[in-house]
């Protein structure tokens, strides 16, 4: 499966290496105010610069105009947030929304339904 470049193997790829950086980011952050300092610039700087560019370019080349890909990082924190999570679409077709493969579907489906269209 690929689109506009893109595979599914580099999509989770991707997907997998801003968990990553996440999760180095959150801790460099914790550790900084551990010490007793408030969030400098650096970390300011990082976390939304880097990773929220990278997941706005994944929606780009996804053509993702729902934000699911952020949904899926921020929200569902790279679908790790407890509870079942699925999305419904228009057709009342349910798909799970806990992989970054199951992510890859729902986006895979609205550009099916929107070629339709």
């Amino acid at each position: 499966m690929e689109y506009n470049g893109l595979t599914l193997d580099d999509f989770k790829q991707y997907l997998n290496e801003l968990e990553e950086l996440t999760m180095l980011n959150e801790s460099i952050a914790d550790l900084i105010y551990h010490y007793g300092k408030q969030h400098n610039d650096y970390c300011e700087f990082y976390y939304p610069t880097s990773i929220n560019m990278v997941v706005r370019l994944l929606s780009i080349i996804m053509d993702d105009q729902r934000g699911w890909i952020a949904y899926w990082c921020f929200e569902r924190n790279f679908g790790k947030l407890h509870g079942a999570a699925t999305v419904t679409d228009e057709d009342g077709t349910v798909y799970p929304l806990e992989t970054a493969e199951h992510l890859w579907n729902i986006l895979a489906a609205e550009r099916r339904t929107k070629g339709a269209q």
